[in-house]
């Protein structure tokens, strides 16, 4: 999810109720499962050391597929690796370039019968990528963007089909819960990238010091590995282990300030228990300093998105903010 992209579309500050009453089927929400990968290294720590999977059912025998969600692109893509082709599945003639990240490789469109998560199963319009390359299964729930991937121009953005298919209001909303479970995305209503948050240089290495400077009053910043909080794009991944999450609480907090729809200025918390980010399934106390440095846009990824229960109204080009804690509470 891209800030400046937000602002330039008036994705600003919503009131949840403004969603309620709207005809339409019922909402519909598929779990998500958290995964972390602490192997990661250089500029891949930016988007393969954690995600969020959405179950996916097509082609031969409706087989299961895992991809992972994101806010970033619009495209359904399923790796040739994981497909099995069945009698009704519709093949593309051509081939074009898929470019996805830092991973470019050769995809096809195809047209099958699809079922993500509780959603009704619809003929489909996605992408192919080639097995040469593991490019993985990405489900992704943005607007369309020729213009930063060009191989969106094949396809038309998934969400757009599920609602002209299957009735959905053109809304979404997330919890991202982390280790916490309940972790689901749901398609239609109300209920509740990267891995990192993207900021100007500046800005970047501003917090960061701000984060080492509370460090070393706490008497922890020699304790912590070398490199924990390098801020560089590229920097490998750094994980430590908090004695608990009072000790992470301790840290500084930050404010990210929109321009509202009633065009006041309304702040939103980044908190250090998301900025410092969970990079185990089993254990919440192993975490990575989850900022980043951007050359380009300013990138709030899953950090932010996890600081707070997220709408996308689609329809309305708004975005709302919740209490992430009711969302993702037993």
């Amino acid at each position: 999810m891209k800030l400046d992209s937000l602002l330039m579309l008036g994705l600003t500050a919503l009131l949840l109720g403004a969603c309620a009453g709207q005809k339409g089927v019922s909402p519909c929400a598929t779990d998500l499962e958290y995964i972390t990968n602490i192997n990661t290294y250089g500029i891949d720590t930016l988007t393969q050391s954690s995600a969020y999977m959405a179950s996916l059912f097509v082609g031969a025998d409706d087989s299961y597929i895992s991809a992972k969600l994101d806010t970033g692109s619009s495209e359904l893509v399923v790796n040739e690796d994981d497909f099995v082709a069945g009698v009704n599945t519709q093949l593309g003639k051509n081939g074009y370039s898929f470019n996805h990240g830092n991973k470019s490789t050769v995809a096809i469109n195809a047209v099958d019968s699809m079922q993500i998560g509780c959603s009704a199963t619809i003929d489909t319009r996605f992408a192919i990528t080639s097995k040469n390359l593991a490019t993985g299964n990405i489900l992704g729930l943005a607007f369309g963007d020729t213009e930063r991937l060009a191989h969106e121009a094949f396809n038309k953005p998934f969400f757009d089909q599920l609602v002209k298919s299957n009735g959905f209001k053109d809304v979404f909303s997330l919890s991202l819960c982390a280790s916490r479970a309940r972790s689901h995305v749901l398609f239609g209503g109300i209920d509740t990238g990267v891995s990192f948050n993207l900021f100007p240089t500046e800005m970047a290495e501003r917090a960061a010091e701000k984060v080492i400077a509370r460090a070393k009053e706490l008497g922890l910043y020699n304790k912590l590995p070398h490199g924990f909080f390098r801020t560089e794009r590229s920097a490998n991944s750094s994980v430590t282990r908090f004695r608990n999450l009072a000790q992470i609480r301790q840290f500084p907090s930050f404010e990210i300030t929109f321009e509202g729809a009633d065009g006041n200025i309304k702040a939103l918390e980044l908190s250090p228990l998301h900025y410092f980010k969970e990079m185990s399934n089993f254990d919440p106390l192993v975490r990575s300093f989850g900022i980043r440095e951007s050359k380009g846009p300013i990138v709030l990824g899953q950090p932010f998105l996890e600081n707070h229960y997220i709408v996308i109204d689609r329809k309305n080009a708004l975005i709302a903010f919740g209490d992430i804690n009711y969302a993702c509470s037993p």
